[in-house]
């Protein structure tokens, strides 16, 4: 398929070497020269663009797909210009109803290159491929998919599902109606609303999450994960970094190696390990299962919520649980800081509290309330524990509320 034209083709493949460039627009230090056309393509079938520049494609409403193709260079003169800006190597072809793009530079060429695509906004699928740059999405009822050796992606107002990958680069998500993966090898990646189920993962960088409403798996080797709202269960693991749920409406699982874990709300229960900070969980539904190796934990359970089984450990540090006047627990406890410095406080009678021979180690409480329940097991090994009486819900960890 030939592109309006020989627009295109004669810049790809003939004129280029053979016809003198048209007039360079002068920048600043830079020289420039673009080219407008229009190639027709199925409103309703896929494009698909490899390139080696910054991309940038908008859906819009017209029947076939337009482009500008930029290329400009730093040059001290109108000759130098034309010495290195050879143009550029473009292939446009249909194979049923899937418009393919290749834009390439030139042989030599020392030219950056920016391609501009309009595109049918009902088009079923818009995909990138590019080897470094700067690439937008937007305004498309379709899907997306962007893969860029090297550069930021931002994509936005997509009614399909969303794939961003790049070597190095932040992404940024605006909203999306359906699924999202986003990859980066590092930097930042945001996620402001996906109606489906969502994948982040950055090989260093801090991810932040607005919205989503299917289920969330996000993962970072060096960064802080920040959540919003889920709909849905949670998967989190930061390597590096404070991991902050405000809500989920599924279970959470989340791995701290190197930081703290807070989650505000969550629905199916919650199950966390952090090596060195504190966890803080407020559970509505569900067990818990909280443990970490140097830290304090606070665990607060709210009435009328299935509750299973559970535990709640801190290696080395304080662990509180906040109970509810009205709920039905079986409560568990052991300190086994050594010496006579451990000890277990409990606001409940009805957990007694048993210190072992000689008044060391290990001290113990166990009792039932209202009648027994689910079984929580409370443990520290160097640390005091606090088994308390839910008054209000802002309390500081590894400490009796005031």
């Amino acid at each position: 398929m030939k592109i309006s034209g020989c627009i295109l083709v004669v810049a790809a493949e003939l004129c280029l070497a053979a016809q003198p460039l048209p007039t360079l627009v002068h920048e600043g230090d830079r020289w420039s020269n673009v080219v407008h056309g229009a190639f027709p393509c199925a409103v309703r079938g896929q494009v698909r663009i490899a390139t080696s520049g910054d991309v940038a494609i908008r859906g819009v409403a017209r029947d076939d797909c337009g482009y500008r193709i930029k290329q400009s260079v730093r040059a001290a003169s109108d000759g130098e210009a034309r010495s290195q800006l050879r143009g550029f190597a473009s292939r446009a072809r249909a194979i049923v109803d899937t418009s393919i793009l290749t834009i390439m530079p030139a042989e030599g060429s020392m030219a950056s290159l920016e391609v501009e695509l309009w595109i049918p906004r009902t088009m079923r699928e818009a995909s990138v491929m590019t080897r470094g740059g700067r690439v937008q999405a937007t305004d498309l009822d379709g899907s997306v998919s962007v893969d860029s050796g090297g550069g930021p992606i931002e994509i936005d107002r997509i009614g399909g599902n969303a794939t961003a990958q790049t070597v190095g680069g932040k992404i940024k998500i605006g909203r999306v109606t359906g699924s999202v993966r986003c990859a980066s090898g590092g930097g930042l990646i945001r996620v402001d609303f996906a109606g489906g189920e969502t994948w982040a993962d950055t090989a260093g960088g801090e991810i932040s999450i607005g919205q989503v409403m299917g289920p969330l798996h996000v993962a970072t080797a060096g960064g802080n994960i920040e959540i919003d709202r889920a709909a849905g269960a949670v998967w989190a693991r930061s390597m590096s970094g404070l991991i902050d749920i405000q809500e989920a409406g599924g279970a959470v699982t989340a791995v701290a190696r190197g930081g703290s874990i807070q989650i505000g709300s969550a629905r199916g229960g919650a199950n966390c390990e952090a090596n060195s900070g504190t966890i803080r969980v407020k559970t509505q539904d569900g067990p818990l299962h909280l443990s970490t190796a140097m830290g304090n934990v606070l665990a607060q359970l709210v009435s009328g919520r299935a509750f299973t089984d559970s535990f709640v450990n801190s290696d080395s540090g304080d662990v509180t649980v906040l109970i509810p006047a009205d709920f039905a627990v079986t409560v568990m406890a052991m300190n086994e800081t050594p010496g006579y410095r451990g000890m277990i406080v409990s606001e409940f009678p009805q957990i007694r509290v048993v210190q072992s021979a000689g008044g060391r180690y290990p001290v113990k409480a166990e009792g039932a309330l209202h009648g027994g329940g689910p079984v929580l097991r409370v443990s520290t090994g160097r640390g005091s524990i606090y088994l308390l009486r839910q008054k209000r819900a802002r309390v500081g960890a590894g400490r009796p509320p005031n």
